[in-house]
């Protein structure tokens, strides 16, 4: 799974994440803190990539079978729902997201391909598409 991030929408939903206004508490994978574009990425993937055979960097989870590629999509759906995820994405321009994600099947980045996933139930915004 290799995810393609927009520092830009990154950069928004951390000054709403630091701000201090949020209402609803940070999820346990996230650092306390001020956090960075570079440090909500690693964390983020480091969550993921428990269940997911491992990472590389802050751009690539390796599920070494459907099992474990089941687990991250599901991770990543709960992840997206996450009340201080949806509360931060409130500052957002409707229709962006924090990444997009591709799935390589074949090992070839020629053959990467957007991942299929159902947007979250409304109210609930799409974090990642």
């Amino acid at each position: 799974m290799l995810f393609s991030w927009d520092d830009n929408a990154l950069q928004i939903f951390l000054v709403h994440a630091n701000g201090g206004l949020v209402v609803n508490p940070r999820p346990n994978w996230l650092r306390g803190g001020i956090l960075n574009i570079q440090a909500f990425k690693d964390d983020l993937i480091a969550n993921l990539s428990l269940v997911g055979g491992g990472s590389f960097g802050n751009t690539l989870i390796g599920p070494n079978n459907l099992v474990q590629y089941g687990r991250v999509r599901d991770l990543l759906t709960h992840t997206e729902i996450n009340q201080f995820i949806q509360e931060c994405m409130t500052t957002l321009p409707i229709g962006m997201v924090l990444a997009t994600c591709a799935q390589i099947t074949d090992r070839s980045m020629a053959a990467a391909a957007p991942i299929a996933r159902d947007p979250p139930p409304a109210p609930a915004r799409l974090v990642f598409a």
